[in-house]
């Protein structure tokens, strides 16, 4: 019985493992993202609350994080570049 546990227990940690939500939002390109601010934020918003490793390895985090310095550094180009 103890070994039908200790199975059970190592599936449900192997399907929690596996599972990787991208928020709110999903994963939508670095253009989508710095085309649609506010999503962006929510994004980022939910990205903050996960745990690094989640962070690292979800596209959508990525996308949202490229997204908002592509358009931070953009907006602060001085003229003639």
């Amino acid at each position: 019985m103890k070994i039908h546990y200790i199975g059970i227990v190592l599936m449900a940690a192997l399907l929690a493992a596996c599972s990787n939500s991208d928020g709110p939002i999903g994963s939508q390109s670095i253009e989508w993202y710095k085309a649609h601010p506010e999503e962006r934020a929510k994004q980022l918003a939910w990205c903050n609350e996960q745990s690094a490793s989640m962070q690292v390895n979800s596209q959508a985090c990525t996308q949202a994080k490229a997204a908002g310095s592509q358009a931070s550094t953009h907006g602060k180009m001085p003229a003639g570049y």
